[in-house]
Protein backbone atom coordinates (compact mmCIF):
# COMPACT_ATOMS: atom_id res chain seq x y z
CA UNK A 1 0.00 0.00 0.00
CA UNK A 2 1.30 3.48 -0.85
CA UNK A 3 0.13 6.77 0.65
CA UNK A 4 0.47 10.00 -1.31
CA UNK A 5 -0.80 13.52 -0.75
CA UNK A 6 -1.65 15.61 -3.79
CA UNK A 7 -2.35 19.33 -3.93
CA UNK A 8 -3.77 21.67 -6.59
CA UNK A 9 -4.20 25.45 -6.52
CA UNK A 10 -7.97 25.30 -6.94
CA UNK A 11 -10.71 25.68 -4.40
CA UNK A 12 -12.76 22.78 -5.75
CA UNK A 13 -12.34 20.16 -8.47
CA UNK A 14 -15.13 18.34 -10.28
CA UNK A 15 -13.93 14.81 -10.97
CA UNK A 16 -15.90 12.52 -13.25
CA UNK A 17 -15.93 8.79 -12.55
CA UNK A 18 -16.99 5.60 -14.30
CA UNK A 19 -14.47 5.32 -17.11
CA UNK A 20 -11.51 6.84 -15.30
CA UNK A 21 -11.07 9.67 -12.85
CA UNK A 22 -10.82 12.80 -14.99
CA UNK A 23 -11.00 16.52 -14.21
CA UNK A 24 -14.11 18.26 -15.58
CA UNK A 25 -13.88 21.73 -14.04
CA UNK A 26 -12.41 23.62 -11.11
CA UNK A 27 -13.20 26.75 -9.15
CA UNK A 28 -10.51 29.36 -8.63
CA UNK A 29 -9.89 31.56 -5.58
CA UNK A 30 -12.77 33.84 -6.70
CA UNK A 31 -15.05 30.77 -6.86
CA UNK A 32 -15.38 31.15 -10.64
CA UNK A 33 -16.12 27.83 -12.37
CA UNK A 34 -13.60 27.06 -15.14
CA UNK A 35 -14.19 24.19 -17.59
CA UNK A 36 -11.24 21.95 -18.47
CA UNK A 37 -11.09 20.92 -22.11
CA UNK A 38 -10.09 17.39 -23.06
CA UNK A 39 -9.73 14.36 -20.84
CA UNK A 40 -7.29 15.28 -18.09
CA UNK A 41 -6.65 12.35 -15.73
CA UNK A 42 -6.41 13.13 -12.03
CA UNK A 43 -2.95 11.48 -11.99
CA UNK A 44 -0.91 8.62 -13.37
CA UNK A 45 1.65 6.30 -11.78
CA UNK A 46 3.95 3.50 -12.85
CA UNK A 47 3.86 -0.12 -11.78
CA UNK A 48 7.00 -2.07 -12.76
CA UNK A 49 7.68 0.63 -15.37
CA UNK A 50 4.20 0.53 -16.98
CA UNK A 51 2.02 3.65 -16.86
CA UNK A 52 -1.35 3.37 -15.12
CA UNK A 53 -3.36 6.42 -16.18
CA UNK A 54 -6.39 7.31 -14.05
CA UNK A 55 -8.28 8.10 -17.26
CA UNK A 56 -8.27 4.34 -17.96
CA UNK A 57 -9.31 3.14 -14.50
CA UNK A 58 -12.66 1.65 -13.58
CA UNK A 59 -13.91 4.07 -10.95
CA UNK A 60 -16.83 5.05 -8.80
CA UNK A 61 -17.70 7.63 -6.19
CA UNK A 62 -17.92 6.36 -2.60
CA UNK A 63 -19.17 8.35 0.41
CA UNK A 64 -16.00 10.40 0.99
CA UNK A 65 -13.64 9.10 -1.69
CA UNK A 66 -13.16 7.95 -5.27
CA UNK A 67 -12.49 4.21 -5.64
CA UNK A 68 -10.52 2.94 -8.66
CA UNK A 69 -9.19 -0.33 -10.08
CA UNK A 70 -7.20 -1.62 -13.04
CA UNK A 71 -8.29 -5.14 -14.05
CA UNK A 72 -8.09 -6.34 -10.43
CA UNK A 73 -4.27 -5.91 -10.44
CA UNK A 74 -4.02 -2.51 -8.81
CA UNK A 75 -6.76 -0.67 -6.95
CA UNK A 76 -7.04 2.23 -4.58
CA UNK A 77 -8.86 5.25 -3.28
CA UNK A 78 -8.54 9.02 -3.51
CA UNK A 79 -9.63 10.88 -0.36
CA UNK A 80 -10.16 14.65 -0.85
CA UNK A 81 -9.26 16.67 2.27
CA UNK A 82 -12.54 18.44 3.08
CA UNK A 83 -10.89 20.68 5.70
CA UNK A 84 -8.08 22.07 3.51
CA UNK A 85 -9.05 25.53 2.21
CA UNK A 86 -5.93 26.79 0.44
CA UNK A 87 -6.53 24.71 -2.69
CA UNK A 88 -7.50 21.09 -3.34
CA UNK A 89 -5.66 18.39 -1.44
CA UNK A 90 -6.09 14.63 -1.38
CA UNK A 91 -4.63 11.44 0.02
CA UNK A 92 -4.14 8.53 -2.39
CA UNK A 93 -3.92 4.89 -1.36
CA UNK A 94 -2.69 2.41 -4.00
CA UNK A 95 -3.08 -1.34 -3.37
CA UNK A 96 -1.30 -4.25 -5.06
CA UNK A 97 -3.89 -7.02 -5.54
CA UNK A 98 -1.48 -9.50 -7.13
CA UNK A 99 0.60 -12.07 -5.29
CA UNK A 100 3.76 -10.52 -6.75
CA UNK A 101 6.01 -7.79 -5.42
CA UNK A 102 5.68 -4.67 -7.57
CA UNK A 103 7.44 -1.31 -7.80
CA UNK A 104 5.01 1.61 -7.65
CA UNK A 105 6.55 4.96 -8.52
CA UNK A 106 6.25 8.24 -10.42
CA UNK A 107 2.87 9.54 -9.30
CA UNK A 108 2.29 12.52 -11.61
CA UNK A 109 -0.62 14.96 -11.21
CA UNK A 110 -2.61 15.23 -14.50
CA UNK A 111 -0.70 12.19 -15.86
CA UNK A 112 2.36 11.61 -17.98
CA UNK A 113 1.09 12.90 -21.32
CA UNK A 114 2.74 14.72 -24.20
CA UNK A 115 0.18 17.56 -24.06
CA UNK A 116 1.43 19.31 -20.92
CA UNK A 117 4.43 19.97 -18.70
CA UNK A 118 5.29 17.37 -16.07
CA UNK A 119 8.23 16.37 -13.89
CA UNK A 120 9.04 12.78 -12.95
CA UNK A 121 11.92 10.34 -12.56
CA UNK A 122 13.19 8.22 -15.43
CA UNK A 123 15.54 5.29 -15.82
CA UNK A 124 17.80 3.80 -13.16
CA UNK A 125 18.77 5.71 -10.03
CA UNK A 126 21.09 8.69 -10.70
CA UNK A 127 21.60 12.18 -9.29
CA UNK A 128 19.81 13.75 -12.29
CA UNK A 129 17.20 11.00 -12.65
CA UNK A 130 14.36 13.54 -12.51
CA UNK A 131 13.41 15.15 -15.80
CA UNK A 132 10.97 17.83 -16.82
CA UNK A 133 8.98 17.05 -19.96
CA UNK A 134 7.60 19.86 -22.14
CA UNK A 135 5.23 19.56 -25.12
CA UNK A 136 7.13 19.36 -28.40
CA UNK A 137 10.57 19.40 -26.76
CA UNK A 138 12.92 16.79 -25.34
CA UNK A 139 13.19 16.19 -21.58
CA UNK A 140 15.62 18.21 -19.47
CA UNK A 141 17.45 16.69 -16.48
CA UNK A 142 16.67 18.29 -13.13
CA UNK A 143 18.66 17.90 -9.91
CA UNK A 144 16.32 17.86 -6.92
CA UNK A 145 17.07 18.15 -3.19
CA UNK A 146 17.43 14.85 -1.33
CA UNK A 147 13.95 15.14 0.19
CA UNK A 148 12.25 15.64 -3.21
CA UNK A 149 13.48 12.70 -5.31
CA UNK A 150 10.01 11.16 -5.46
CA UNK A 151 8.41 14.48 -6.41
CA UNK A 152 5.87 14.43 -9.23
CA UNK A 153 4.62 17.66 -10.78
CA UNK A 154 2.12 18.41 -13.52
CA UNK A 155 0.90 21.66 -15.08
CA UNK A 156 -2.00 21.84 -17.51
CA UNK A 157 -2.77 24.80 -19.77
CA UNK A 158 -5.88 26.75 -18.78
CA UNK A 159 -7.81 29.12 -21.00
CA UNK A 160 -8.99 32.11 -18.97
CA UNK A 161 -11.21 34.91 -20.33
CA UNK A 162 -9.96 38.34 -19.37
CA UNK A 163 -12.33 41.18 -18.51
CA UNK A 164 -11.94 42.42 -22.12
CA UNK A 165 -13.21 39.10 -23.54
CA UNK A 166 -9.82 37.96 -24.82
CA UNK A 167 -8.74 34.42 -24.14
CA UNK A 168 -5.25 33.82 -22.79
CA UNK A 169 -3.44 30.60 -21.93
CA UNK A 170 -1.74 30.24 -18.57
CA UNK A 171 0.15 27.41 -16.87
Amino acid sequence: MIFFTGFAHAQNLKISSGKGLNLDWYTDRNLTVNQISGNIPLFSFRVNGNIFNMGDAISQIADTSFVFSFENQISGEVFPDQHFNKGWKCRIIIRNNTGDTVDIENIVPFGETAGHIYLTSTGPWALARAKIFRPGLGPVGVILPDNAWELGYGAIPLHIRSSMGQCKEIH
